[in-house]
């Protein structure tokens, strides 16, 4: 089922703020969402110089995010405060689904994966797997 025919049979849309989100919904062919938040941002990495080490901009991307993993957080939220932000943002999307029968989320990369192994660990299941490219869609039940 390609995204659009998903995101038509949904009751509520919700999206970060990040104008990639909101575009997304109007790609998809929304013409009202329903939530839009800044915390369902994608999580954000680390950053800082580091003197005279020259890479390529995605071998920096790589490194801050394992220095992230591994506890360094300047400049961003620490991973601990963005796995929370994952939780929280599970828990908005139940109640939504809930009081809406359905939701749909128009989110981010890492944000997605967190908020998804919430969904699982609070009795949702996998219907359908998302997967790590764009417009690829997961799909939960309880």
């Amino acid at each position: 089922m390609p995204s659009v025919d998903v995101a038509r049979v949904c009751n509520s849309i919700v999206c970060s703020d990040l104008k990639r989100s909101i575009d997304s919904a109007s790609l998809l062919g929304i013409d009202k969402i329903s939530f839009i938040d800044h915390k369902l941002r994608e999580m954000e990495m680390p950053w800082g110089s580091i003197v005279g080490l020259k890479m390529l901009p995605e071998w920096w991307s790589v490194v801050f995010r394992i220095l992230w993993f591994s506890g360094y957080s300047k400049n961003s939220e620490s991973f601990k405060e963005a796995k929370s932000r994952a939780e929280r943002a599970a828990l908005l999307l139940e109640s939504i689904a809930e009081e809406k029968g359905s939701v749909l989320f128009i989110g981010h990369g890492m944000l997605n994966r967190y908020i998804a192994k919430s969904l699982i660990r609070n009795g949702w299941k996998v219907v359908r797997k998302g997967g790590p490219n764009y417009w690829e869609f997961g799909i939960f039940e309880r």
